[in-house]
């Protein structure tokens, strides 16, 4: 039987037949092709190697006593981890009916012994062709999962790899409920801190900040010094974007107040959060080059949610008239009147969060 070689050098076909001189024929045929041939003689010896070293294409006996291959198939093409492995039915059986149960169970090709050497060969290296293949597409979307999940949970990142319109350069207008939340107090406690101690801080602050926003299906825009921003909306849109929005300000609150409990005895014990939410249009979509992109929201609406974070106190969530009026009904809101805010000639109508009311 051939060497065992690095898989990740290697190509391995896994051959499983009871019978040892099958198994002979097999090795005889794939002698000069540069890959790794491993061997089983039953069924569940099969499943064991498998599960050990995931070949890359199965050769499978189908009259083997006990487990037969039709149900060592029919095994791993029910297991996610093994489904995609080619799996080719080397068979005496001919007839429709076998074939049918066959591929029933999940087969991939048939072989009918006796074979050809060559066709044998030919049979493997189509498959391993498509193998290769599948190989590379699932890297590719771990590397865009990875990518996504910087911005999106990663529920929301598998819808995006089913739509790769999303995942393209361009913006577009949309309804977009935009959110600011930026520690309080912590520009001049940081000033007199040691660096590594004032990242550790961001560090504990932005992953509670972000579990809460992931959990209620919020996109990760960006971090601005010790602020967050988010918004809900895009790149899938629903019809309660507004209201997890505001939920998920409120768990960001209680997360942090959580993260504050672990600092009572440090410089950091009143240090504060404040929130601002805002609902309107905007333009999202990636903005840059095809070298180096930011998936971010862009507009008026972004101006305003930023502006009443400026002016909400610790602990407070501060919402525009837009936002209020969207939630009715779901939150106690306090309506605090208007607000001078930053860049607006006229006061802007904001009301406070107390609480969620379901």
């Amino acid at each position: 039987m051939m060497g065992a070689l690095d898989p990740a050098l290697r190509e391995v076909v896994l051959a499983v037949d009871d019978t040892p001189r099958n198994l002979d024929v097999i090795e005889a045929a794939l002698a000069r092709e540069p890959w790794d041939l491993h061997c089983a003689t039953s069924g569940p010896e099969a499943l064991r190697l498998i599960a050990a070293t995931e070949p890359d294409v199965i050769l499978l006996d189908v009259m083997m006593p006990g487990m037969d291959g039709i149900e060592v198939c029919r095994q791993l093409k029910g297991n996610p981890t093994t489904r995609m492995i080619p799996v080719v039915l080397v068979t005496a059986l001919d007839s429709p009916e076998d074939r049918v149960r066959g591929l029933d169970a999940g087969a991939d090709d048939f072989v009918t012994k006796p074979f050809h050497p060559s066709e044998l060969r030919a049979r493997v290296r189509a498959h391993l062709r498509v193998r290769a293949l599948q190989r590379r597409l699932q890297a590719r979307e771990s590397i865009l999962r990875t990518l996504f999940a910087r911005y999106v949970s990663d529920d929301v990142a598998k819808a995006l790899l089913r739509d790769s319109n999303l995942a393209g350069l361009g913006v577009a207008r949309t309804r977009l409920t935009v959110l600011f939340a930026d520690l309080r107090g912590f520009t001049a406690v940081s000033e007199s801190a040691p660096p590594e101690e004032v990242v550790q801080i961001l560090n504990q602050t932005f992953l509670a900040l972000t579990e809460a926003l992931f959990a209620h299906g919020g996109t990760f825009d960006k971090f601005i010094g010790d602020c967050l921003m988010a918004f809900f909306g895009a790149p899938i849109a629903g019809t309660d974007d507004t209201n997890r929005c505001v939920r998920a300000a409120l768990d960001m609150q209680a997360a942090f107040s959580e993260v504050l409990h672990g600092w009572a005895d440090t410089r950091y014990a009143n240090l504060g959060l404040g929130i601002g939410i805002h609902l309107g249009d905007a333009v999202v979509g990636n903005v840059g080059t095809e070298r180096l992109m930011d998936y971010t929201a862009i507009g008026d609406t972004v101006n305003l949610a930023a502006r009443l974070e400026e002016i909400a106190g610790r602990g407070e969530i501060l919402v525009s008239e837009a936002v209020a009026h969207n939630v009715e009904g779901a939150f106690e809101l306090q309506d605090l009147g208007n607000k001078a805010v930053k860049g607006r000639a006229q006061g802007v109508r904001v009301f406070r969060v107390v609480k969620a009311l379901a």
